[in-house]
């Protein structure tokens, strides 16, 4: 809940106005004509303008105003909002206006005499931090007589966190180095399954003596066998995401900045993948790491746990574009031996140069596209074209990251491209050949 207190200025209202205007001119007209019936009538407007200026409110008068927002997911998501008003005895009514989402306006008049409230809902449309509402009032005293102008609008902000979608499957870096874990890796050690039999030798722990083989193997006396084992090895993951720019499926809306009218965006598809790939890592006992290409904003160190997978969401859930900025002079420090994940719509080069420098030197990296399914209706012939060379350089450029060793997945289902679970099993067979 988020609290404001607005101070207001009282001006005339158009009825206290033409009260006295009214009652001036039948008197006026009273006196003019000897008629002292016709000017009678002007007694009870002036005297309901005396009366009122006298009860006047005072010059400045504060009023609080508290809204309360709450998501309700239940098939379709949905944001609620509630405006309640707190004003002192002097303001009657009220006349609040709200645009809830960015999109749906709902006004009313509120009687103020109690605490006043205004609740209304808008669809979600998107994930991360967005606006959930601007409000304003205009307040009136007794019978209207005097009126405020409109209050600053009191706006709200809302983080709403992507939806947890499981992963297909959990991909690996070609080599383990953890020392503890829940994945197998090639080399021996606890936790794993069976290696193979191998002469016993310094370091090797006695229970891990296998009698059976000793007895069938042994050639001379003081001969042993030992059973080993593959080690059980942790992953190291590292999630990078491109907030450069937000690009939703109607291309025409890419340069007009309505998220109400722009439909599922490429920052949308980001935080839902992000999201996704820290909660399945970490889950697993993985360590990870969130970085984000835009200078300046938050990272995230590498860690794991219950903890961690919280501060990893939180951070994702309040991503926003940051538009395209300087290139970066160095790239963003990785652990060795650890899987990148690169998302990315890969309209510009950095995120694609990146992830082709970490294949380079030895990393595994899957670089996951963002970018929804575009339509391009109202679009000018100009702007089609434009839109077209675009996406030709961005092929291009995807077609050259998957030559150099980087895996592409797409993560919106879009026609002709295989779905993301059938994309993720590809993969989780590559890593047995990489070895």
């Amino acid at each position: 809940m988020t609290s404001a207190r607005h101070t207001i200025t009282w001006h005339p209202s158009g009825s206290f106005a033409g009260a006295v205007i009214a009652g001036v001119v039948v008197l006026g007209v009273g006196f003019v004509s000897s008629r002292p019936d016709i000017a009678c009538c002007a007694l009870p407007l002036l005297s309901w303008a005396a009366w009122m200026w006298r009860r006047r409110p005072a010059d400045e008068t504060e009023i609080g105003s508290e809204i309360d927002t709450q998501l309700v997911r239940d098939g379709a998501s949905r944001l609620t909002a509630t405006l309640q008003l707190r004003a002192s005895a002097d303001v009657e009514i009220s006349h609040a206006r709200m645009i809830v989402g960015g999109s749906r306006t709902v006004s009313a008049v509120l009687d103020c005499r109690e605490t006043a409230q205004l609740v209304a809902s808008s669809p979600v449309l998107h994930s991360g931090p967005c606006d959930v509402l601007a409000a304003r009032f205009t307040v009136a005293s007794a019978d209207g007589s005097f009126v405020s102008q409109p209050t600053a609008v009191h706006e709200v902000s809302h983080t709403v966190r992507p939806e947890i979608v499981p992963l297909p499957r959990l991909l690996l870096p070609h080599r383990l180095h953890g020392l503890t874990g829940s994945h197998e890796s090639t080399r021996p050690g606890d936790g794993g399954g069976f290696r193979d039999i191998h002469p016993f030798a310094p370091g090797d722990r006695l229970r891990r003596i296998d009698w059976k083989a000793t007895a069938r193997l042994s050639r001379r006396a003081g001969d042993l066998y030992v059973r080993r084992t593959f080690a059980a090895s942790d992953a190291t993951t590292v999630i990078v995401m491109d907030t450069g720019d937000e690009l939703g499926e109607s291309v025409a809306e890419w340069a007009r900045g309505r998220p109400h009218k722009s439909g599922i965006t490429s920052m949308d598809a980001a935080r839902e993948a992000a999201v996704a790939i820290a909660v399945a890592y970490t889950e697993a006992g993985d360590q990870v790491a969130l970085q984000n290409l835009a200078l300046g904003t938050r990272q995230v160190r590498r860690g794991s746990g219950d903890r961690h997978r919280e501060r990893l969401i939180a951070t994702i859930a309040e991503t926003r574009p940051n538009g395209v900025g300087v290139t970066r002079r160095r790239a963003p420090l990785v652990a060795a031996g650890a899987i990148i994940y690169v998302l990315s719509t890969f309209v510009d080069a950095e995120a694609a140069s990146l992830a082709a420098m970490w294949r380079a030197v030895g990393h595994r990296v899957i670089a996951i596209d963002t970018l929804p399914a575009g339509t391009r209706h109202g679009l000018t012939p100009e702007q089609t074209t434009a839109h077209t060379i675009l996406m030709m350089e961005r092929d291009d450029r995807l077609v050259d990251m998957e030559s150099t060793g980087v895996s592409v997945v797409r993560w919106a289902d879009a026609p002709g491209v295989p779905r993301r679970d059938a994309q993720f099993s590809v993969l989780a067979r590559e890593r047995g050949r990489a070895r």
